[in-house]
């Protein structure tokens, strides 16, 4: 028997980050609960490389529009919604036969909360006795949202570190508290618990007025908002200090293990930010080149090459975050707690049991701002340099750094503790937005950083937001455009209204929210304001073309010349759903290389075309599925796409049987993309 069982809760998307999905959160709460004397086990259900294809939830349906047919090539973006992690029942069984008094889940992301509370149900119908209770951002922010689930007993809003080991001696009676109301950051049906002691508080809504009464409940069909709820004021830590280390035992540091040939197919920023891997292989570097921004696509196999393997671990130096950006839920400007940093002493410690206990070798800071404070920062990079002697440990701050607040000695002792890309912060360059989102120019510090970086061997990521409300497409393009000039890959994401921000609440007053909460994702274009849905996709795809032609042009010096595409265009043959012998592309005729030198054979295919766009054709690909799929070929197939849309400004992508079709996008951007790039002296890579 386990006393308490925290869960990670499987996640249902497009695609997924493995490397970032570690708990630590549990972790830490475990901890606090292992110090009182609870046994805890961690539930990880993302701690599996499986996933399944799952039907796209029917309010995403007019996403099909946008992301249309499965294109392979490198322009791609999302065409299979999956399942990721291990089922639902796995985690209810675990909790059948450990038998906790209390399942803790973890709901962080609002668009993934119907994974959160589904789990939820299937843990209480094998396990009917214990108590759930609930945690993370999402209940922080809309705790009677989530009460309308009758398969949560409790929310602990905020921080758990504190309130999570009150909550578990409460209901074991272990320490005599007489009220569950002292408890910080609680939120229960008040039916459930009465407190003729403290009948006169009223505590019934949310403190930070975002209740969303006209949401729909996507997972639970009971709706207990009849009964009235105590809902108290989020949990903040104070002191970290006082708090043990992570149970990072807890974890599963075989599966989060990486090596220098990881290849991960399934990428993302938090959520929501661009990121690539730095390691050595070839593969790795090209794969990072295609998946730097928010698309990346999921459907392509997962390579591995079996090779010495690491440790890697998350980090979190500090909460918060004291800068005021209006789109983010943990800002100054947001219901989150204030801004806290951890002693340098605190976060060596940490950092010192997971190297020498996991041997280590890459570790993700997932702070919001984590060089402001410059002493600091370098008291931490100093001792991370002595800690690290005679070892290969790679930092990173997946997070994005704030340009302004990074100088040359601040980079170099990056670079001496482990840093090899940095991933920065730009946010716009439009100064009428950056008004908008609160935030300052930082075009200079951004170039004076790209420069620095570049003396000293390092590489970097952009990271820009598109198509938030009143924000113009034009201006969005004008960011890419300004990127295409940098040393630096293009991180561009598509914004979401963040429950909690200022823009959430911008956005409701604007009646711009999605009608479900899963729909508050990037990949769902949630947002049809000034930037379109269709111009949002197209800065998704040109931040694609821009990132490969940077590849390019660091593996050849060049973008290739544009190129007119011979592939016949038959509006009749499409309208009427016949089939037609377009003229042969003759991209593979001589066929790639062998290993010992000669050329295979490569087949072209043919297939009616669908009636969704104006162009249909084919292009002889590799027939071997493995060999389609490689770098080589899908290199050699992009560049030809490439030189097409260098031509004509139409964006391109092919099926696996080579069929060739036209991409659903906003001429005018493309067209006026193409048109800037052909101006500029050169495109820079990265």
């Amino acid at each position: 028997m386990t006393d308490i069982l925290l869960i990670q809760p499987p996640v249902e998307d497009f695609y997924f980050t493995y490397k970032r999905s570690i708990p630590y959160g549990l972790a830490s709460i475990a901890a606090s609960l292992q110090r009182d004397g609870f046994s805890v086990e961690i539930v990880d259900c993302l701690a599996v490389e499986k996933s399944k294809k799952i039907e796209m939830p029917e309010e995403m349906d007019y996403l099909r529009s946008y992301y249309g047919d499965n294109d392979i090539s490198i322009f791609s973006l999302f065409h299979q919604f999956r399942h990721y992690g291990y089922s639902y029942e796995y985690a209810g069984k675990i909790a059948r036969d450990k038998k906790p008094f209390l399942v803790g889940i973890s709901s962080l992301f609002t668009p993934y909360c119907d994974s959160a509370e589904r789990t939820a149900r299937i843990v209480k119908k094998f396990r009917p006795e214990c108590k759930i209770v609930m945690g993370g951002h999402h209940p922080t922010v809309l705790p009677d949202q989530v009460m309308k689930c009758d398969a949560v007993d409790f929310i602990l809003r905020g921080e758990g570190e504190v309130s999570m080991p009150l909550l578990a001696r409460f209901l074991s009676s272990r320490d005599g508290r007489n009220s569950i109301r002292d408890i910080p950051g609680i939120v229960f049906r008040k039916q459930d618990y009465t407190d003729p002691s403290n009948a006169s508080k009223k505590s019934t809504s949310c403190s930070d007025s975002y209740s969303l009464d006209s949401y729909p409940s996507d997972s639970c069909s009971s709706d207990t908002s009849v009964y009235p709820l105590y809902i108290s004021d989020p949990a903040w830590i104070k002191n970290f200090d006082e708090l043990p280390p992570p149970a990072m035992e807890l974890v599963n540091h075989r599966f989060y293990s990486r090596s220098k040939g990881d290849v991960c197919s399934q990428s993302k920023g938090n959520a929501d930010r661009g990121e690539s891997e730095s390691d050595d292989s070839d593969d790795q570097k090209t794969v990072a080149f295609f998946a730097e921004n928010d698309a990346v696509a999921s459907d392509r196999p997962e390579k591995k090459i079996a090779t010495v393997r690491h440790g890697s671990t998350v980090v979190v130096a500090g909460r918060g975050c004291p800068m005021p950006c209006t789109y983010c839920s943990v800002g100054a400007s947001s219901s989150h707690g204030r801004f806290r940093q951890r002693t340098v002493k605190d976060v060596i410690n940490e950092l010192s049991l997971q190297i020498e206990r996991y041997n280590v070798g890459f570790v993700d800071f997932e702070d919001e701002n984590l060089t402001l404070n410059r002493k600091w920062f370098l008291d931490l990079m100093s001792q991370i340099i002595k800690l690290s002697e005679g070892r290969s440990i790679e930092l990173r701050a997946m997070n994005g750094l704030y340009p302004p607040s990074l100088d040359e000695n601040m980079i170099i002792a990056m670079k001496m503790a482990g840093f090899k890309t940095l991933n920065l912060s730009l946010g716009s360059t439009s100064e009428e937005q950056l008004r908008r989102f609160k935030r300052p120019d930082v075009r200079k510090s951004f170039e004076q950083v790209l420069s620095i970086a570049e003396r000293h061997g390092m590489e970097t990521v952009s990271y820009l937001i598109a198509g938030a409300p009143d924000q113009e497409a034009q201006d969005s393009l004008d960011d890419l455009l300004f990127l295409a000039q940098k040393k630096t890959l293009a991180g561009l994401s598509i914004f979401y209204p963040a429950p909690g921000s200022v823009d959430f609440k911008l956005c409701r007053q604007k009646g711009l929210l999605p009608d479900h909460f899963s729909l508050m994702r990037s990949s769902a274009l949630p947002i049809d304001h000034t930037t379109s849905r269709i111009q949002a996709v197209t800065l998704l795809r040109l931040a694609r073309v821009l990132n490969f032609m940077k590849f390019l042009v660091k593996e050849n010096g060049s973008i290739p010349e544009p190129e007119p595409c011979n592939i016949t265009r038959s509006e009749s043959a499409l309208c009427n759903g016949g089939r037609f012998e377009p003229e042969s592309c003759n991209i593979a005729r001589s066929g790639p290389e062998t290993r010992n030198g000669a050329r295979s054979e490569v087949t072209p295919y043919y297939l009616a075309p669908s009636v969704r766009t104006g162009l249909k054709g084919k292009m002889e690909i590799a027939r071997n599925s493995s060999r389609a799929n490689s770098k080589e070929e899908r290199n050699r197939v992009g560049i030809k796409l490439l030189k097409w849309f260098l031509h004509d400004g139409r964006l391109r992508g092919i099926l696996h049987d080579g069929t060739v079709f036209e991409h659903n996008v906003d001429s005018e951007l493309c067209s006026r993309f193409v048109q800037e790039i052909k101006r500029m002296k050169r495109v820079v890579s990265s």
